[in-house]
């Protein structure tokens, strides 16, 4: 079985971020294998229930990434915040999860 690791992961949501580096200057996730181990990975992932955001340097710099990784993530917090009588509470159930 094949481990791979995401640059940033929301765990309990399964959110997935990659940030794609060298998409300039033909880095090596651009190119043959690494491309296509990149494939296989973001493929099985989406398989296996994950969301995967993938984002260039520039993205992540504008701050369009952030915004993206919040608008998709907050509405799966929020569903714990309404569940419990304080933010202490939803916070631990939240890290629970």
């Amino acid at each position: 079985m094949r481990h791979w690791r995401f640059d940033f992961a929301l765990v309990p949501e399964q959110i997935a971020i990659e940030i794609e580096g060298g998409i300039w200057n033909k880095g090596a996730h651009t190119r043959g294998k690494h491309f296509e181990s990149d494939a296989e990975k973001y493929n099985r992932a989406t398989i296996m229930g994950w969301r995967v955001l993938r984002y260039s340097t520039a993205q992540v710099e504008s701050g369009m990434a952030i915004h993206d990784v919040l608008e998709l993530a907050l509405p799966c917090r929020k569903k714990y915040l309404g569940l419990f009588a304080t933010a202490e509470e939803a916070h631990e159930a939240w890290k629970r999860a």
